[in-house]
């Protein structure tokens, strides 16, 4: 079935470039933040409402996470088999995960969001595709034909959008954060194997990454 309608990240790109980017939330007037419904908090939302469903059949999610560590090139053998240990003694779970939960995934249509691309969805721990909301939110490079104070000001809201985020999904679901934090640094190397994220992004994850192994190895 084609979706028509506009992505979460078309209306975000559009209300930052429509927006008074010298003002930062929530005295601006951006959708993400403006009211109880925006679109962070939705996002939420539907990924609250997906985890609440179990198709077992689905692959397996720490199989999965573990094949893309596998086949990460910007890592050490020695580290891929640590992270690979690292998911192995992460809590499993049988909800629905969509995989991918980025907001170029979400699209409001006739007023409602719909959800796409679920070649990544698996059966596993809620857990894990928030850490990947995260991920995507805080270290994200915008595409370079968004012009530099859109950029500037979106380096300065991620945290705010993180904490929206966190905030709606947590009260829906009593998730604890700690829950959300042990499958930060797998899921990291686990992007590492995706075409559709950047080289300078990878070089960031991969940093990243060590940084916070850099203790455990």
């Amino acid at each position: 079935e084609r979706i028509d309608g506009q992505t979460i990240m078309d209306r975000f790109l559009k209300n930052i470039s429509q927006s008074n980017i010298n003002t930062p939330p929530p005295n601006n007037d951006l959708l993400l933040f403006s009211n109880k419904d925006n679109d962070v908090r939705i996002t939420a939302k539907i990924l609250y409402h997906i985890h609440q469903k179990s198709i077992p059949e689905m692959p397996e999610q720490a199989v999965m996470i573990k094949d893309r560590i596998s086949r990460a090139s910007y890592l050490t053998q020695k580290e891929k088999q640590f992270l690979c240990r690292i998911v192995d003694n992460l809590p499993s779970g049988n909800s629905l995960c969509h995989g991918d939960p980025n907001p170029g995934n979400f699209i409001i249509r006739a007023g409602k969001p719909v959800i796409i691309d679920w070649m990544n969805a698996t059966t596993g721990n809620p857990a894990a595709d928030i850490a990947e909301y995260i991920i995507m939110i805080k270290y994200a490079v915008l595409p370079p034909e968004i012009a530099d104070s859109c950029g500037e000001f979106f380096d300065g809201i991620r945290d705010v959008i993180i904490k929206t985020f966190l905030d709606e999904y947590m009260s829906l679901s009593n998730m604890e954060y700690e829950e959300i934090e042990q499958w930060l640094i797998p899921v990291m190397a686990g992007k590492l194997s995706a075409d559709a994220i950047s080289d300078k992004e990878k070089r960031l994850l991969v940093e990243e990454i060590r940084k916070k192994l850099k203790n455990l190895l």
